[in-house]
């Protein structure tokens, strides 16, 4: 038996299917084999999905995806809405379209947006006293942290997400969650993947117990590339976490994110996956 480890999770296919659900970690990234408190139910309804999102049995977000029937697309189409990265972009995105309703943990709307291809628009957002702040398409919205240590900054112009940032009330920094260039390994994102997984210790104990995990290390890439501030977004047994953040932080510097030709902090986050591998 060996293990291995991936930091980009690969798709699983599925194409036929009139209902489904499968479970997810807390941000809906990628699929889990055991189940959680996160479910995505999947609705064939003619040439589209339809997707409910749920977040410990409450509605989070209601999708409609067109183009594809297939759930995989619709995993990774509805992750790249999220979070708009470059990376994450796949072949068949200029094919697709969607719609999406997403809610706060109190059930209230918290936004409508639209996409079609790579192009993301915002129809409506809601602050936290439930007041629409877009008014013919420009706003801006402010949500913070429950526990008061993070404000989050959104400005939208015609419908369009223009600046996004978090201001740190502790630090008293500014992370930027849009800019022109993302930070990045100096030596390319597939090298920096490869030589993390071939070096990260898999926790003895899981090893002997046939454990496996995936974990979300979220840290900061501030303006000198240096990666910092490691936080885990979900706890697993076995200390996983420990062993990947002990190698980030041991990591040569990046190439730090770029806003307007200067360098400016911000935050990334990234999943791990350990797997066990059976041979004869």
């Amino acid at each position: 038996m060996r293990y291995t480890l991936c930091l980009l999770l690969s798709l699983l296919s599925l194409t036929a299917f009139s209902q489904e659900a499968r479970y997810f970690p807390k941000n809906f990234q990628s699929r889990q084999n055991g189940k959680t408190n996160f479910e995505r139910h999947y609705f064939l309804e003619e040439n589209k999905v339809r997707v409910d999102d749920y977040a410990n049995q409450k509605l989070k977000q209601k999708s409609t995806v067109n183009g594809t029937l297939v759930t995989d697309e619709v995993d990774a189409y509805l992750w790249y809405i999220k979070n708009p990265l470059e990376h994450y972009l796949k072949p068949y995105f200029p094919n697709l379209k969607a719609s999406i309703t997403h809610f706060n943990d109190d059930g209230k709307l918290a936004y409508e947006m639209y996409a079609k291809g790579n192009k993301l628009t915002y129809g409506q957002v809601w602050n936290k006293e439930n007041t629409p702040v877009l008014v013919e398409g420009s706003g801006q919205d402010i949500v913070a942290a429950k526990d008061k240590t993070e404000e989050a900054y959104y400005i939208f112009k015609d419908s369009v997400l223009v600046s996004a940032f978090i201001y740190r009330t502790q630090q008293k920094d500014t992370l930027h969650l849009r800019f022109d260039q993302m930070a990045a390994p100096k030596a390319g994102l597939s090298a920096f993947t490869n030589q993390l997984a071939s070096t990260i210790q898999y926790p003895e104990d899981a090893l002997n117990l046939d454990r496996e995990a995936t974990v979300y290390i979220q840290f900061t890439v501030d303006e000198q590339g240096h990666l910092k501030d490691f936080l885990t977004l979900n706890r697993e047994e076995f200390e996983f976490d420990k062993k990947a953040i002990e190698k980030l932080k041991a990591y040569p510097t990046w190439n730090p994110a770029m806003l307007k030709g200067r360098p400016v902090k911000t935050r990334y986050t990234l999943p791990i996956v350990f797997r066990l591998e059976y041979s004869n």
